[in-house]
């Protein structure tokens, strides 16, 4: 008879995919190392030792635009709100995500730490109280006499307002429930589209589908006009944030880059990485960040090591 071919066992690969996999491919690292390249609709992609079938490295894609980020520092934990209606963690120590919540009814635009508060589409502010979560949420536009708000950003007992009109509103807080008119800005000719505090120095940055970034100062709980006008983008900005420090601010914007400004300087970085408009920018220390948009990654990255440009006009 003629000799049979010896048929060995198949190996499982286990504690790996989990969805149906739709393709592997070997690596031949050297005689004895072989890798297994693998990709499943569970959207991850994954290198498997062949002789172990333990999993050497994974690469999480994500199913949708990334909208928003925030960035936990006492966790070092980036939450992502993205178009899949999924919210993820991103372990940036361990180079991990986990999958936090799925099944939301439409795409996750935002998320925060510890919210207090919320604006929804139709340009209604809800503020709720944390201490009763079954309790009805209070909308805030009469009382601030806003009608429609297309962004928020709290500083203690004052907020800061973008609208759709292109002015920016400041209110304080008088007892529990009066609010008062600070002031109201309009240095932009489009939609606002961004507020941030600066915690160390109490500054307040705005942004707007004109591609502006405006920067004012609050001195004695008074809001200066006018500090800075900064202008590089070429299309509207999407997201803004101050690092820890106060040093430095980073504009996210629908051209595909991110700016990192140090306020009073005519130059800074310029993060060109992604492949389409950048929603999403976050601070995770002093010299490392976090970002994402319709590309459909959340990178992590240092804008020390950018080459330095100057932006095309600063005006002060």
């Amino acid at each position: 008879t003629p000799k049979q071919k010896k048929v060995t066992a198949p190996t499982t690969f286990k504690h790996n995919h989990t969805r149906l996999v739709f393709n592997i491919a070997p690596l031949v690292i050297a005689y004895n190392k072989v890798l297994l390249l693998s990709i499943s609709m569970d959207r991850d992609v994954r290198l498997t030792d062949a002789m172990s079938m333990e999993c050497h490295a994974k690469l999480t894609g994500l199913g949708g635009h990334v909208y928003a980020l925030s960035y936990n520092s006492k966790k070092a934990l980036v939450a992502g709100g993205v178009g899949d209606n999924t919210i993820r963690l991103v372990d940036l120590a361990k180079s991990t995500t986990e999958l936090l919540w799925k099944g939301l009814q439409s795409k996750v635009t935002a998320v925060a730490w510890n919210p207090l508060g919320s604006c929804a589409v139709d340009g209604v502010v809800y503020a709720s109280n944390p201490d009763a979560p079954d309790g009805n949420s209070i909308a805030m536009n009469k009382r601030w006499g806003v009608p429609q708000v297309t962004c928020m950003a709290w500083l203690g007992g004052m907020a800061a307002l973008g609208t759709p009109e292109g002015a920016v509103v400041v209110v304080k807080r008088q007892g529990l429930t009066a609010w008062t008119r600070v002031h109201t800005f309009y240095d932009h000719t489009k939609a606002v589209t961004a507020v941030a505090w600066c915690a160390t120095s109490s500054q307040l940055a705005t942004a707007s589908n004109d591609a502006t970034i405006c920067v004012y100062a609050l001195d004695g709980g008074v809001v200066s006009p006018l500090r800075h006008c900064l202008t590089g983008h070429g299309g509207g900005i999407t997201c803004l944030d101050w690092s820890p420090s106060g040093v430095y601010l980073a504009s996210a914007s629908v051209d595909s880059t991110i700016q990192v400004w140090k306020v009073g300087r005519s130059e800074g970085y310029n993060f060109r990485e992604h492949s389409g408009r950048v929603l999403a920018v976050t601070w995770v220390d002093d010299a490392t960040l976090a970002s994402g948009g319709d590309d459909q990654s959340i990178r992590k990255w240092t804008f020390a090591d950018l080459v330095r440009r100057p932006f095309p006009s600063y005006l002060s």
